[in-house]
């Protein structure tokens, strides 16, 4: 009767064993969203962080937009405003402007540079998924892109360097 126990025991073990690794990889397949799709746009005051190095939009006083590491501050953090109606379920297009809580600055761009300045312009209006993948200029359609601590504008391409997810 013991050795029988033993038995049971052992594969009730291995049984669960199995059970929790199967159970630990469906809540990791269906729980972790890519960063870029980790938030919806509603409005409030978000991190703007760069996919691929994770540095976070910066911007100072001298209307200069940049990354670098996230590090708390006011001049990382951007007011998001929705000019369009916000979305329901599923993505849909939004249309948002980004103002720079510290400078009180909009992102801006002529098509060419970018730059922040004082709020109230067309150029500043940017289109964006609610998932936030890329974010686009409404007026001249070009992307917001980045690599290592710089920002700029460059034709919309899909790729990985016009990616940007809003963290709070």
């Amino acid at each position: 009767m013991h050795v029988g126990r033993k038995l049971v025991t052992r594969f009730n073990r291995k049984i669960a064993v199995r059970l929790a690794a199967v159970a630990a990889a469906l809540v990791a397949m269906f729980s972790t969203a890519s960063p870029a799709h980790a938030a919806v746009y509603s409005g409030g005051t978000y991190n703007i962080v760069h996919t691929q190095n994770g540095y976070c939009l910066d911007s100072n006083s001298s209307f200069d937009v940049y990354m670098l590491p996230c590090n708390g501050g006011n001049y990382q953090k951007w007011k998001v405003t929705l000019q369009s109606p916000p979305c329901g379920e599923g993505e849909c297009t939004v249309q948002i402007t980004l103002q720079d809580v510290a400078t009180g600055y909009c992102l801006d761009s002529n098509g060419t540079s970018l730059y922040t300045h004082v709020c109230g312009s067309a150029y500043q209006a940017w289109d964006g998924t609610n998932v936030m993948d890329t974010l686009e200029q409404a007026v001249t359609s070009v992307c917001l892109d980045g690599s290592g601590t710089s920002v700029y504008v460059l034709a919309c391409n899909g790729g990985a360097y016009q990616n940007w997810n809003e963290v709070s």
